[in-house]
């Protein structure tokens, strides 16, 4: 291809930068013949090397995610600019921190499928646990509990106050984080039962209560404390609400914190 002028733009829609070139004597060399004031917009500083893909570079930074964990895309953007010297886009970032992820700790689907191995294991290194996994159809994943025996037992040395509470998981599957927590002499977090669901409901915070219940069957009276969430004080009420149970349900204020 041949050319008699040629101008440059900046990839930026928005960007105002030229340069001008023209062929000299019929080419194949060419000539700047202007350039429009100094290029600032930044637009060629964000535009990532097509190149390089998520599996490429989640082999040459998986030591990096083995010693960070915690590693954001947005700090392996600039590690691989000062160490290798080339610019990714933030998506390929993103990619390749769930790959050496994947790599390092395994694949969130087989995890889920292995759930119930999971629990089976759990009895086994720690008889006297509670840990139950519930599945819909074709196997989809639906609910789990967990209570290990160490945290049961040492909840009968605690005051006999639980903390109810839940929050969302970050990740490819989401789901809801729902806890059991008391208060141990010392004053601190005592972690007694854990449980995921897919969705914060009054079926499923029964479900997580009634688990609860059988698990500290041998504690009378119970005071929970929580934020009132919705189905969690219907839930509390009808599973706790019987003549061996004795429930209060607070809510603390932002002074007793």
């Amino acid at each position: 291809m041949t050319f008699a002028k040629l101008t440059i733009t900046c990839k930026n829609s928005g960007c105002r930068w030229r340069l001008h070139a023209s062929c000299i004597d019929g080419g194949p060399a060419c000539e700047i013949k202007k350039n429009r004031e100094e290029h600032k917009c930044g637009g060629t500083q964000h535009l990532g090397n097509k190149e390089v893909s998520s599996k490429w570079l989640a082999e040459k930074t998986l030591e990096k995610f083995k010693d960070h964990r915690t590693c954001t895309p947005k700090e392996l953007i600039g590690d691989v600019c000062r160490e290798k010297g080339i610019s990714i886009y933030y998506r390929v970032a993103w990619k390749t921190k769930e790959s050496a992820h994947a790599q390092i700790h395994g694949d969130h689907a087989f995890a889920y499928q292995n759930l119930r191995n999971y629990c089976q294991s759990i009895l086994e290194a720690n008889p006297d646990s509670v840990a139950h996994v519930q599945e819909i159809i074709e196997g989809r994943f639906l609910r789990i509990f967990i209570a290990y025996n160490a945290s049961i037992n040492g909840f009968m040395h605690c005051r006999p106050i639980i903390g109810l509470d839940g929050t969302h998981l970050k990740g490819k599957y989401l789901g809801i984080l729902l806890t059991a927590t008391a208060i141990d002499a010392q004053g601190a977090l005592f972690f007694i039962a854990f449980g995921v669901i897919i969705a914060k409901n009054d079926d499923n915070w029964c479900w997580f209560l009634q688990s609860l219940k059988d698990v500290l069957r041998h504690v009378d009276p119970l005071t929970f404390t929580s934020d009132r969430q919705k189905g969690l004080v219907d839930g509390v009420m009808l599973v706790f609400s019987n003549d061996t149970f004795t429930c209060i349900l607070h809510a603390p204020s932002s002074r007793e914190f």
